[in-house]
């Protein structure tokens, strides 16, 4: 199965950039099994149109799922400490 390419929004980028070492080893590993399948590791709202998934119990981040283009794009990425 071919893996998803990921895009960020500018917004989401800066968020990736400051966080902390442990929330990027967390967002590492998220994305590892999100470009492979990012439907089942995320729960998709259909009043927002777009997915969720957990970044341990800590954070969380925010995608929607271009399927034609086999793309994911990071809106947000939540860190709490």
């Amino acid at each position: 199965m071919a893996r998803y390419t990921v895009r960020w929004v500018t917004y989401a980028e800066e968020q990736r950039d400051v966080l902390p070492g442990v929330a990027r080893r967390e967002l590492h590993l998220l994305l590892d099994v999100l470009t492979a399948d990012p439907q089942r590791h995320g729960t998709y709202s259909k009043r927002e149109d777009q997915w969720s998934a957990s970044m341990s119990p800590f954070g969380v981040m925010l995608y929607t799922v271009e399927e034609r283009w086999l793309t994911i794009t990071v809106l947000r990425v939540l860190w709490l400490e």
